[in-house]
């Protein structure tokens, strides 16, 4: 892999500077766009890189004119081997599934005049393409459904159908990567939980069916592993790959687990479906009187009976996961809470 460039986004967020450690093992040398380079320069170290193997491009993706973006887009792409996209406008910024639409097709734009270009991989999520009906007891890469209405996961499917489109027209071959739910060590969207659950004895936690439904999980280094083995490998060649663990997790099984590092018991109680099922088709219909559409009764469908996701492509490319189950996967990430939150 040597001599051979990839060019990142989001390298400095949570999975993307996994990412980045990941793709600088394996002998890639990064060129990676960022907001902010001195704090990306900070992170270095944590990269395993040093100025000959990462080189820092000051950028932003959402912001400037089209014409600005696309020639930025042309200049830093001209060289490169690889793209891994995990960049994204966050979804509490106005418009933010337009933005990231915008960002990805100038950035094809350009990727489609790039000689040397042999791989883009785009960094999807596991709901993008839908939910067949009824629920499936496994889940495979190539089965699609009915899309999620929520405009997060319809960027992210129309993302995805972008990037083919465009790769089916160039020379590069696509990637795309559908991460379950990544939990690990600096995932700071966990923190609030695991404040609340030190804090409290025994308390109450209502789940659909009793939390029985399995529950997509993946440990941020597979995850990370796997999108940056996708640059490459040719198992991922024009491929859809599920990132997530092996181990059948439920709901259950996710709170019980970061529940006894604490020394904490939650008390689960059933929402009955007779119950959960017409409130969300209440709560559907009343958010779409102003054009709002999360869809909350495909989430409880999903809650309540859930369905097991295969990760036969993921194991294909990086091998047997570093953490297979949530089991293995919550010590190391609680040590990393204590350690950084008291």
């Amino acid at each position: 892999m040597t001599n051979k460039i990839v060019f990142l986004t989001g390298s400095t967020g949570f999975i993307g500077s996994k990412v980045a450690h990941r793709l600088i093992t394996d002998g890639w040398k990064i060129r990676g766009v960022v907001r902010d380079p001195e704090k990306a320069q900070r992170m270095l170290s944590a990269w395993g890189g040093t100025s000959g193997n990462i080189e820092l491009v000051k950028g932003d993706l959402f912001a400037g004119s089209p014409a600005d973006r696309r020639k930025f887009f042309a200049e830093w792409l001209t060289d490169v081997h690889a793209v891994v996209h995990l960049a994204e406008a966050k979804k509490n910024e106005k418009d933010f599934d337009v933005k990231n639409i915008k960002s990805l097709g100038l950035l094809l734009e350009a990727a489609t005049e790039t000689p040397k270009l042999e791989r883009f991989v785009f960094v999807s999520a596991f709901m993008a393409g839908g939910l067949p009906r009824p629920l499936p007891k496994m889940l495979t890469e190539e089965m699609t459904g009915i899309e999620f209405p929520d405009p997060y996961y319809q960027w992210k499917r129309m993302a995805e159908r972008l990037l083919i489109r465009s790769a089916t027209k160039s020379r590069f071959s696509y990637a795309i990567v559908r991460p379950a739910l990544v939990y690990g060590p600096n995932a700071e969207w966990l923190v609030p939980m695991l404040s609340l659950i030190k804090r409290m004895g025994s308390f109450f936690v209502p789940l659909a069916n009793g939390g029985k439904a399995q529950l997509g999980t993946v440990h941020v280094d597979d995850a990370a592993s796997t999108i940056a083995s996708a640059a490459s490998s040719n198992h991922a060649e024009n491929q859809i790959i599920h990132a997530v663990d092996n181990g059948g997790t439920t709901y259950v099984d996710w709170f019980e687990s970061i529940c006894s590092v604490f020394g904490r018991k939650p008390r689960l109680a059933k929402i009955p479906e007779a119950v959960l099922y017409p409130a969300a088709k209440t709560i559907d219909g009343i958010t779409s009187l102003v054009n709002r559409h999360y869809g909350v009764y495909q989430w409880a469908l999903v809650l309540s009976r859930g369905c097991g996701y295969s990760n036969e492509k993921m194991r294909k490319i990086i091998g047997e996961l570093k953490y297979p189950s949530i089991r293995d996967g919550i010590p190391g990430m609680m040590e990393w809470f204590r350690q950084a939150h008291g």
